[in-house]
Order: C-alpha cells, then sequence, then structure tokens
C-alpha cells in the first residue's frame, strides 16, 4: 500500500502516471478502509489528509470556507497523494468537485443496509467514544435503556447514503454492498481497468469492530419499533437491500450468528437448561402451533406458542418461535425471542 503518516498525509514515493484514478465514497463503517486495502498493491490510502477535510467541513459549515477554498482543497490534496485509489468516509462532501475536475475518474460507493450501519456505529461509538456525548462517551446500559435518540442521528446519517447516489456519476461509478465485496473482485477489477490477480481478497473485510456490544439485539423491541418503522421503504434499501426489514434483519443475524459458548444463549442448550424429556413435548407444540396458524386458529396457536416458549427452547426452535410469531401479526413477540437468542 503507498505508505501514510498517522494523519494520513501522504508520504510516499517521487510521481510517476497513475495507471487509475478511483475514488471510494461510501459512508464511514461502509467498506472505504476495505476498499484501500484491496487495492493495496497500487497507489493507495485510507482517510488521507482527513483533519485537513475535516476542518474545511466545518469551515463550509460555518460559513468561513467558500466552493472556491474546497475546489483549490481538492486540487492540493490531489497533488499532494497523487493516489490511484483514495478511498474515504469523507470524500462524499466534495464529490460533486471531483466527479467535475476529473473527468476520467471513476467512483466506487460502498454501502450497508441501515440496521448493519447503526450497529457498526454504536460498537464504535462505545469502543471509541464520540464528540456529540457528554465527556465524549457513552455506556451501554445507558444506550440500552434509551437508544432511540442516537439511532435516529444515525438513521438521519445513513441517509446520506441516497444523496451520495444520486451524485454519483452514473457512467463511471459501480455501487457495491459491503457483504459483497469479497465476492465482486473480479466485477470491481473489470469496473477499474485492472487485472484481478494484483487485487487483495484478504481484506476484502478489514475494520471488523473489536468489540461487539450487540446494542440492537439486545435492547427492547418496543424500544426500537418506531424508530426502525417505514426504513425498509427508503429507495436505496428497496433497490439494494429489496424486502430486507429490522425482523428480517434480526433473523438473518440469528442465522449467521450462533450464540458463543458461555453465553446466554448458549446456556439453553445445556441438558440443566430444559430436561430431556421435555424436548419432545416443546416440539410437538410447535407442530401443533404451526398447524393451528395454518388453518387460521390463531388463540390456539398463540396458547400453545406460549407453552412452548415457558420451556426455556434452544436456540433452534428460538428460530421457530420467532417465525411463527410473525406469521400470527405479532412482531413485538417474534423480535423477543430473536433477542433472547443472540442476546450474549
Amino acid at each position: 500500500m503507498f505508505p501514510v503518516s498517522a494523519d494520513g498525509e501522504g508520504v510516499g514515493p517521487g510521481r510517476r502516471p497513475r495507471l487509475f484514478q478511483a475514488y471510494g465514497v461510501g459512508l464511514h463503517r461502509s467498506g472505504t478502509l476495505s476498499l484501500s486495502r484491496i487495492f493495496g498493491n497500487y497507489r493507495s490510502a485510507h482517510e488521507f489528509q482527513m483533519a485537513e477535510v475535516r476542518e474545511a467541513m466545518r469551515g463550509a459549515k460555518a460559513g468561513s470556507v467558500t466552493p472556491a477554498q474546497v475546489e483549490r482543497l481538492v486540487a492540493r490534496r490531489d497533488a499532494a497523494g497523487w493516489l490511484e485509489m483514495d478511498s474515504s468516509g469523507l470524500n462524499y462532501w466534495f464529490l460533486g468537485v471531483l466527479a467535475r475536475r476529473f473527468p476520467e475518474a471513476k467512483f466506487v460507493f460502498t454501502v450497508r443496509d441501515c440496521y448493519s450501519w447503526c450497529d457498526s456505529m454504536l460498537d464504535q461509538m462505545l469502543n471509541h467514544g464520540d464528540e456529540r456525548f457528554p465527556g465524549g462517551r457513552i455506556s451501554p446500559s445507558a444506550l440500552l435503556r434509551r437508544p432511540g435518540p442516537v439511532l435516529g442521528v444515525l438513521l438521519t446519517q445513513w441517509a446520506q447514503n441516497e444523496a451520495i447516489l444520486r451524485r454519483c456519476p452514473p457512467r463511471r461509478s459501480l455501487v457495491l454492498r459491503v457483504d459483497d465485496l469479497s465476492s465482486s473482485l473480479g466485477r470491481l477489477a473489470g469496473f477499474i481497468g485492472v487485472d484481478p490477480r494484483t487485487l487483495r481478497p484478504e481484506c476484502a473485510h478489514s475494520n471488523r469492530s473489536a468489540r461487539k456490544h450487540r446494542i440492537l439485539r439486545r435492547a427492547r423491541p418496543s424500544l426500537l419499533a418506531d424508530v426502525f418503522r417505514g426504513s425498509s421503504s427508503s429507495p436505496l434499501m428497496r433497490r439494494y437491500f429489496p424486502g430486507l426489514t429490522w425482523e428480517g434483519w434480526l433473523e438473518r443475524e440469528a442465522a449467521a450468528r450462533p450464540p458463543r459458548a458461555g453465553s446466554r444463549a448458549a446456556a439453553l442448550v445445556e441438558p440443566e437448561a430444559c430436561p430431556a424429556p421435555l424436548r419432545p413435548l416443546i416440539n410437538f407444540w410447535l407442530n401443533q402451533a404451526e398447524a393451528a396458524a395454518s388453518s387460521r386458529r390463531e388463540a390456539l396457536a398463540r396458547r400453545l406458542l406460549a407453552r412452548a416458549e415457558g420451556l426455556r427452547p434452544e436456540p433452534d426452535e428460538l428460530k421457530r418461535l420467532a417465525v411463527l410469531y410473525r406469521r400470527l401479526g405479532e412482531p413485538g413477540r417474534a423480535v423477543a425471542a430473536l433477542r433472547r437468542f443472540l442476546q450474549p
């Protein structure tokens, strides 16, 4: 990778002709670091001159930085780095300037669904702090008690993806879901115009949180229902994550991430969690509830599910409970069952 200093300032070798010019324009926690490292065999950097860009953003918001000064910042930054892949969670801010000033440049817009992005941002806030909180810190317990205000701010930030997508030059832009990065390297190489063998597939998911707090999976469903209501209907979610609702995201997380040894969810599968002779009874009640739901005997189905739930079902049975509650029009209980499965 093209070497950079601790603050992102370029300190690379002398200038040579660029093989290509490309920009990663996703938000923070949306694959921009992974993208820069995938192109680590080229002149690539992540969040180059980030401190200077942040200062200019604050100045523009305060009215002390003019559009002409932003143009000069872009020109100075390009001359200083002479990057081939310039990937940053702040590049979206002057995306219009980049597209106009560099008519041959290409843009890679990496995006995450709103639920995964909020979950990742909460981890970052808890692990590294955030200047928007008193003292720069907030505790997991405080977020679990009152997640709504913080999530409201984050969803507003995530909505900037819609503006980024509109500003990306259509013929010079590639949109990639972050989850698809590792399986899209051939497409990415073809778009940029490089040999796919020069990319670094081992870097496709480089910025995983050191500690995951799983706030969205631990918070009470009633506290999150209003926050996420309608989030799946945004144009970007419909186009790139069709049909993914908050409840569906929780189900996907449950299927993809089995409980860790020693967690509360893992304890459910220990013999003492429920006597072995009762295991067939739980499955019997679940099967009867499914049959009752199919024949529109919803009241009976709910009673049977309540019996099964009272016997501390195992993780696979909790997922069945969630699916059946959802069929019965009880999203709150469905989410509660998934939360029991996911809670560490």
